[in-house]
Parts: C-alpha cells; structure tokens; sequence
C-alpha cells in the first residue's frame, strides 16, 4: 500500500471529496425516497420507506468513514460506484491514485467496511 502520510493539502482534498461524495449519495437517496414516497398506495409502504431509508442510514453511518487509515479503500469504492469521479483525485500522491484505481476496478457495485 502507498504511503499513508497525508499532506495538508492531500488533506484538504480528501475532505472535499468526502463531502461531495456523501452530497451525491444523498441526492441519490432523496431521488430514490422521492419516488418511493410517490409509488407509495397502502400503509405498508408507508413502513417499506422507513426501513429503507434506515438501511440506507446504516450504510452511510458505516461507509462513510472519515479516518485517514480507511479514505484509500473508501475512495476506491466511490470510484468504482460512480460517486467519485477519476479527475477529481488530481492532488493526491500518485501510489494512493494507484491504489484507489485498484480498488476500484475490483468494487464496481458495493463495498464494504474493512476493520483496521
């Protein structure tokens, strides 16, 4: 794996990207819940939306992971779903691109957290 020192500009960068990344999922959430909600005809519905919008919580609450030693695998993922985009990585060093290009080419749908 690179080297997992983070400059303060990698910093910097990292946060951004965090932040847009879980600005996406939201949005993508809020689409989805949207049209949910709009589909929803009888009171099981009602409870189908509750326990997808908490599946959905759990998931952001256990993914979206700011620590340093978790961003290169977190990041890969993103990648790999779409919710990073390649150029937006401009500004890290090259081998935690590398990584995270890695990463991402082998999670193209969902991932996980890994425990340190």
């Amino acid at each position: 794996m690179p080297d997992m020192n983070w400059s303060n500009t990698e910093k910097k960068l990292a946060r951004h990207l965090f932040e847009l990344a879980l600005q996406r999922k939201f949005a993508a959430l809020m689409t989805e819940f949207r049209t949910r909600a709009a589909q929803a005809s009888e009171p099981e519905d009602l409870w189908n939306i509750e326990r997808f919008l908490r599946d959905a919580r759990r998931e952001i609450d256990e993914r979206f992971d700011y620590r340093y030693s978790r961003l290169i695998v977190l990041f890969g993922c993103l990648l790999g779903e779409g919710l990073i985009e390649e150029q937006e990585l401009a500004g890290l060093a090259a081998g935690k691109i590398a990584e995270i290009r890695h990463i991402a080419s082998f999670r193209q749908k969902s991932c996980t957290p890994v425990a340190d």
